[in-house]
């Protein structure tokens, strides 16, 4: 314990030298000058925008919105996934931030989903954080773990440790929302190690503090209080400044202070919380300053003043439950305005001799498009039949030329005539035959697996294994396994259900329903075939 404190003091010397100040205040106005010489809408604008909205991310939340969502404006314009994605997180921390915790969940599941798509580790780990902090404050502590479990281990795989410090200090949070303050306790110092030890920014310094301070709060109040006030030192130094944990820290010491009887200091530091809160939204400090004031006001008995405070508590804490309710109710309202709107439109065209025309026309039309899409049904379905019977028969031969394949490739290389190599694409098709094959028992081996194994990005193998075979990859896998368990079936190499298993296919109902659409039959009906045509 005393070790943390030395430490913290040490730190908070370092944080409050004068040679950061003038840096750390001319960043982001040199990054909005570097944007405004840069009017062109390309990923460097977006690189700079989302820069932007990354500085003001503990100062401004409101400004770090509006820059990521510029942002993602031009990044979708210009189809820069990586752009959309890292703008999408930043909103989505925004949003939690604000208290919108399901619109963050929201964006934190969009960013994740293009992260792991394009493979960018560092924005999946920052989205796997916000959707661990929108369902923390939703309750849902479960949820909230896996996801901050699966933002350690990539901060781990990808040494990215300013990261990992904000990963282990909301793993505190969690914990500590639990009661498990050992836990909580043990995750801050580990935080703390790691912003003293390593490259990383100072911004969650405060908040880490401010939480070690937290789980001494009812064993040793003094210790607490020690912790807060280095907390709210620390995020008003230049290099670690953040408004928001400064607001925060300023509403827990109001309330210690209540708790000591120090009336005075606690209005002091409960009106500073509020007004750091209302200029910044924050609404969670905003509450926890007006729950304070309240039980202020009580004490002192002021209850007109209490009275007054409690109902903005609830405006701020109905605002917190409510806002997306609200959104949805404004949605369905525009959404039934319009339908009204259409509706009397058609009413004014039923009255009309047009009407009759156009109805006309419209069914004309309709039965026009019916054949159309029956025809285009029946042409796909022709198409869909045909290609699966090529791609059966050309994993036929494949199969059955293996060893020929091999013996020829073998005196070719030795005589140099290569006029008789089979081509790139068969060499491919053939390969991914035998990845599907190497990994036919695998349940979880799926699209993604495989174009690691051919080597090749995922939207590449896609193309070519469709150009190649009229199919996509998933397809394809498919078809081996549902192959392969005909096989099995027809040697009675075991029950169905095993060789299901055999195949890759745990859900018994789900092997049974594939092997009737490529075979006309269930597996049980197969295998009663075979036994009586034998």
């Amino acid at each position: 314990m005393a070790v943390i404190v030395k430490r913290l003091s040490i730190l908070l010397l370092f944080l409050t030298g004068t040679q950061v100040i003038l840096a750390q205040r001319l960043a982001p106005d040199s990054a909005e000058n570097f944007l405004k010489e840069h009017p062109q809408e390309d990923t460097v604008r977006v690189n700079l925008l989302n820069q932007l909205s990354y500085q003001y991310r503990w100062i401004y939340f409101c400004n770090s919105q509006q820059y990521a969502e510029q942002a993602l404006k031009i990044a979708q314009q210009i189809h820069y996934d990586k752009g959309i994605a890292t703008a999408n997180y930043r909103i989505g921390h925004s949003y939690w931030a604000l208290g919108e915790n399901e619109l963050a969940i929201e964006k934190g599941l969009e960013a994740a989903a293009l992260a792991e798509k394009e493979n960018l580790k560092l924005i999946l780990a920052e989205s796997f954080q916000i959707l661990a902090r929108g369902y923390m404050d939703q309750r849902e502590s479960k949820k909230a773990e896996r996801y901050i479990n699966k933002a350690e281990n990539i901060a781990l795989q990808i040494k990215d440790w300013d990261l990992l410090s904000r990963i282990y200090n909301l793993a505190g949070v969690i914990q500590f929302i639990k009661n498990n303050k050992d836990s909580a306790l043990q995750l801050y110092s580990k935080a703390l190690a790691i912003v003293e030890e390593r490259p990383t920014s100072k911004a969650q310094l405060a908040q880490i503090t401010s939480n070690i301070g937290e789980c001494y709060l009812t064993t040793n109040p003094d210790l607490a209080a020690t912790y807060f006030k280095s907390a709210l030192l620390i995020s008003t130094a230049p290099k670690s400044r953040n408004k928001s944990a400064e607001a925060s820290i300023s509403a827990i010491m109001g309330h210690a202070a209540i708790t000591k009887g120090n009336y005075k200091e606690a209005e002091y530091y409960l009106q500073k919380a509020l007004k750091l809160s209302r200029e910044m939204g924050l609404k969670r400090s905003m509450r926890h300053a007006y729950r304070g004031l309240v039980d202020l006001k009580v004490r002192e008995g002021k209850a007109a003043e209490a009275l007054v405070y409690l109902k903005k508590y609830y405006d701020v804490h109905d605002s917190l439950l409510n806002v997306t309710k609200t959104r949805q109710i404004v949605e369905l309202e525009s959404r039934h305005e319009l339908e009204k709107q259409e509706h009397a439109i058609q009413l004014l065209e039923r009255d009309s001799k047009i009407q009759l025309l156009w109805r006309n026309i419209l069914v004309a039309v309709l039965v026009l498009i019916g054949i159309v899409s029956v025809a285009i049904y029946y042409l796909q379905k022709y198409k869909e039949t045909k290609n699966r019977m090529i791609l059966n028969l050309e994993i036929d031969r494949l199969t059955a030329q293996h060893k020929e394949l091999s013996e020829k490739y073998k005196g070719v290389l030795a005589s140099g005539d290569t006029s008789s190599i089979e081509t790139i694409d068969q060499r491919l098709f053939k390969k991914a035959i035998e990845v599907v094959e190497e990994n036919i028992s695998d349940p979880l081996f799926g699209v993604e697996q495989m174009s690691r194994e051919l080597g090749m990005s995922r939207t590449n193998m896609h193309r070519k294994i469709k150009a190649i075979t009229g199919f996509p990859p998933s397809d394809l896998i498919r078809n081996i396994r549902l192959r392969k368990a005909a096989f099995l079936l027809q040697h009675k190499a075991d029950s169905v259900s095993q060789i299901g298993l055999m195949v890759g296919f745990e859900d018994h109902s789900y092997f049974s329903k594939s092997f009737k659409k490529q075979f006309g039959v269930t597996p049980s009906e197969y295998l009663q075939s075979k036994a009586t045509m034998n």
